[in-house]
């Protein structure tokens, strides 16, 4: 059913100083006519006879343009002209009403009189006087739109945009002061098809990603931004926990090779659009869409826009939309991998991601950032042990070297490389260039901040990670992560007490981030708290369990709490933990049944030495290598084993990795009752920032130093630094 406008009549609705004569269609201010266009006209026709009804913007377009698809960004400017007419453009709106994420309201009182009558003063009007029918949206993808004449436009729009920067604004943006921050929110997928996600969010990151390359204002990560849902009832509230100043939300829908896109940016503050607008498009349009996008929210936000700024906001990833395509389905799966979004298969989600990023680029085979991406993900797949093969350590080097050399000046390009010499080639030097390279190009992002903070974690630089970790807070508040980090670090230095301070921060701002509470748990562990462990590992989803994390961290728990049948337990509720059968050995011998115990460090043993032949430089391997050979009393295996470890990631190179190969050595001569060895390594250990893998609660409490517990070198140690101030953050 169609809406319609209130037909003609014989009424005057009388509001503040204005009269609204229907049937000669003039609105007077006195004896003075205003002069007004006739959908703008018609638009206060619609409201004031609707005076005191929320009216949605659908409805609105519908009776405004019944039998047309009309983008949103038409009624926009009609609002803008009328609010502009009756005086009420300020935050006040004295008589028209913005509910954000809805509609408007005529909300100033209105009374009604016919003609030569007295007026009555009847307050709002009767509902009988409302005409404007519910219906739903009025903008919709339809098929057989002239995408040819729509991409001249859009072409010709945007080179004037580009080159008359000042012109193209809308006089709203141009009356809006510069904005410090923006928060993106997750676009709401309309969609019949949910396989459809990817290009939703897709399509928000990349107008994120080029905003982020702006200076004069401060884009607030994705991460921080993906807890919201796009058009949250309470925005001032997000943007306090954002600490934004201004809000980009909308919605996307794709129907086969058609585009419908809507977008507002809001002053979360008041509730006003500072700029709103409706796409509808082919897919081969998308790219000039986006650039039209950043560069004019970007424009609405900064006065001071520079030409190296807008040729930025301008550049496309690729010219070819189906290698785009594959390229968001990819990044949407590879971004799952490495969360914990829990997937039950990172090997297999990895390779898929690898193949769509692969088949992007062999359609664009200069598609650097696809390069880039694809680089990450090898990069990461392999330093997390998702697939450790040379061929992935390779690819990760070559794909990263490629995208620098497809586009040198390209920042994704210099992280992609700086992130293969991290967690490949594991040269931090080389890593802490590539990563202050893309930093000269993207001076406050986030993430290439922390990944400094993590360089100089890995060379010892204590109090130079800490900083870049609080700087990086800083600039992105919302984002748990920069917590988690600083709290890790605080753990290193046995400031447990601040660490699990720091875990509770992150916790605050993200409830539901189970790897903050999984790091609190294993400093609560470190400082002694078991009690306390276990309550926060119990408020984590059973069903949330990463590569094994949190059973690992539960069957600990139960260990040290030396509790092996709750341990045994915990191993046979878990699916595919690696290291599974090693715990379950440990757990038994806790139990005294050692001959069941034996059988399982066999076997591990077994296992191990398959895996070191295909990887002989895994140091993980050699590491459990050794603590089985040490359970089962091969003396000289186990040694060996762990100090091949030791030498794969020594203390000179990687004090973080280092630390903990160290202590697995420890453990293997408290396994083989070698108290001299042993102690001498804890000491050294004790000495220096490893609070994350060693404590004098670990030391107290956790039973493999059972072998040793008695030694008096042992309990001398305990002594000494029980009474001991944490170690200082040393160069």
């Amino acid at each position: 059913m169609n809406a319609q406008i209130p037909p003609e009549n014989n009424k005057l609705y009388v509001f503040g100083p204005f009269c609204l004569d229907t049937h000669e269609r003039r609105l007077l201010r006195g004896d003075e006519q205003i002069p007004l266009a006739r959908k703008t006209f018609d638009l206060l026709q619609i409201l004031v006879a609707s005076a005191g009804s929320l009216l949605t913007r659908e409805e609105l377009i519908e009776a405004l343009w019944p039998d047309r698809i009309v983008e949103e960004q038409g009624l926009t400017t009609q609002m803008h002209e009328l609010r502009k007419a009756l005086g009420d453009e300020d935050a006040t709106h004295v008589y028209i009403e913005t509910v954000r994420g809805i509609g408007y309201r005529f909300h100033a009182p209105v009374s009604v009189e016919n003609k030569g009558e007295e007026t009555s003063d009847s307050g709002l009007v009767p509902d009988a006087e409302r005409t404007v029918k519910r219906k739903g949206p009025a903008v919709t993808l339809r098929t057989g739109f002239g995408a040819a004449l729509l991409a001249v436009i859009v072409v010709a729009v945007l080179l004037w945009w580009l080159w008359w920067p000042a012109a193209g604004k809308s006089s709203t943006a141009n009356a809006t002061p510069d904005v410090t921050s923006i928060a993106v929110l997750p676009f709401e997928s309309l969609s019949a098809d949910p396989d459809n996600a990817y290009f939703v969010q897709g399509i928000r990151d990349t107008i994120l990603t080029r905003l982020a390359t702006v200076d004069s204002f401060q884009v607030v990560s994705r991460t921080a931004s993906d807890r919201y849902t796009s058009h949250p009832k309470n925005l001032s509230v997000v943007a306090e926990q954002l600490q934004v100043e201004a809000v980009l939300e909308g919605s996307v829908q794709k129907a086969g090779q058609e585009v419908l896109i809507n977008l507002q940016l809001i002053d979360p503050e008041s509730g006003t659009h500072l700029w709103a607008e409706s796409y509808i498009r082919n897919m081969k349009d998308i790219f000039a869409v986006e650039t039209d996008v950043a560069t004019k929210v970007a424009a609405t936000l900064s006065r001071t826009l520079q030409p190296s700024e807008i040729a930025r906001l301008g550049h496309s990833p690729t010219t070819d939309p189906k290698a785009y395509l594959l390229y968001l389905k990819a990044n949407y799966l590879a971004r799952r991998v490495l969360t914990l979004a829990n997937v039950e298969d990172p090997a297999a989600a990895v390779s898929s991601a690898a193949a769509l990023y692969r088949r992007a680029i062999a359609r664009d085979p200069d598609f650097a950032r696809a390069w880039a991406r694809l680089s990450l993900l090898k990069s990461k797949a392999y330093w997390f042990l998702i697939d450790e093969s040379k061929q992935s350590a390779a690819a990760a080097w070559e794909a990263a070297n490629q995208a620098v050399k497809l586009a040198p000046n390209l920042p994704q390009a210099h992280i992609a490389l700086g992130y293969a010499y991290y967690y490949v080639k594991r040269d931090y030097a080389a890593a802490l260039d590539q990563f202050k390279s893309a930093r000269e190009s993207l001076p406050y992002n986030a993430r290439i901040v922390a990944a400094i903070a993590y360089i100089h974690r890995r060379q010892a630089k204590w109090n130079e990670a800490l900083t870049e970790l609080r700087k990086a807070a800083a600039l992105d508040p919302g984002n748990p992560k920069w917590r988690n980090q600083t709290g890790q670090t605080l753990m290193f230095l046995r400031r447990y007490p601040e660490a699990i301070h720091s875990f509770n921060q992150a916790i605050a701002i993200a409830p539901d981030d189970n790897e903050a509470k999984m790091r609190k748990v294993n400093a609560l562990l470190l400082f002694g708290k078991l009690e306390q462990a276990r309550e926060v590992v119990s408020t984590i989803p059973k069903a949330i369990d990463p590569q094994g994390f949190i059973t690992s961290l539960r069957f600990d728990i139960a260990r040290i709490s030396r509790k092996p049948k709750a341990a045994l337990a915990i191993l046979e509720a878990s699916k595919g933990l690696h290291t599974a059968r090693a715990l379950k050995a440990d757990a038994l011998m806790l139990a005294g049944k050692r001959e069941a115990a034996l059988t399982q460090y066999r076997e591990a043993s077994r296992k191990l030495r398959a895996t070191l032949e295909k990887q002989p430089k895994d140091p993980f391997a050699w590491s459990a290598l050794g603590l089985a050979q040490a359970a089962l009393g091969n003396k000289e295996a186990a040694i060996k084993a762990g100090e091949q470890a030791v030498s794969l990631n020594p203390i000179s190179k990687d004090v973080v990795a280092g630390s903990w190969f160290l202590t697995r050595l420890a453990k293997i001569y408290a396994r083989l009752g070698m108290a001299k060895e042993s102690v001498k390594l804890i000491d050294r250990l004790m000495s220096i920032p490893a609070g994350s893998n060693i404590s004098v609660a670990s030391l107290r409490l956790d039973p493999v130093w059972d072998p040793i517990r008695g030694d008096p070198r042992f309990q001398a140690l305990i002594e000494k630094y029980g009474e001991q101030a944490p170690p200082e953050a040393t160069h």
